[in-house]
């Protein structure tokens, strides 16, 4: 993994856990009104948590290894492999914890959202921490 790669990765992770921790205070204020316990939704919140970073990482690595590849037809289907096999993974958590009483499916899908927050806030979070360690 490549030092720019590292460093997006890490500036996509602060937004992702800043939204993360935005819908875990929602979840916790509203789950009486929503109908559904604060640990099945904190739970699935965890569990989409953590799905979105394994998705940001092999995205991440995906990316980086097909430009790193003179071959366009390998590039082309290591992409549309990872992709699918990604879908294939959410839509297996998705089945398992279908009928849990202690995963919140939609608080899981919510928390694997925050992959989208998480990349737009990149440049903000980017710009940031260039200004901080540029000072030094």
């Amino acid at each position: 993994m490549g030092r720019l790669l590292k460093k997006t990765i890490l500036e996509i992770s602060i937004g992702i856990i800043l939204y993360e921790l935005i819908l875990s205070v929602v979840f916790i204020i509203f789950s009486d009104m929503i109908g559904y316990t604060r640990s099945s939704l904190l739970a699935g919140t965890a569990v989409g948590t953590v799905m979105c970073f394994a998705v940001l990482i092999d995205m991440g690595l995906t990316a980086e290894d097909a430009v790193a590849s003179t071959n366009e037809n390998y590039a082309r289907n290591k992409t549309i492999i990872h992709m699918f096999a990604r879908r294939i993974i959410i839509i297996a958590a998705a089945v398992i914890f279908w009928k849990s009483s202690y995963v919140n499916i939609a608080a899981m899908i919510s928390a694997l959202l925050g992959l989208k927050p998480g990349v737009y806030m990149q440049p903000f979070f980017s710009n940031m921490l260039n200004k901080k360690y540029n000072k030094k």
